[in-house]
């Protein structure tokens, strides 16, 4: 929010910093939203056991 409100943009392109910061929370959520699936479905195997 402070990248949002500060105007900050990266020093080549130009883009405001706030839009590839975004994805820094969603891939978060994204990696413990898997996890929380790989649990649930018992698919941490040991090994390399693959179906």
């Amino acid at each position: 929010m402070n990248t949002l409100e500060l105007g900050v943009t990266s020093s080549l392109l130009r883009i405001p910093m706030y839009l590839p910061e975004m994805f820094l929370p969603v891939g978060g959520v994204l990696l413990c939203l898997a996890l929380v699936l790989q649990i649930i479905d018992g698919g941490i195997h040991k090994g390399g056991e693959h179906i």
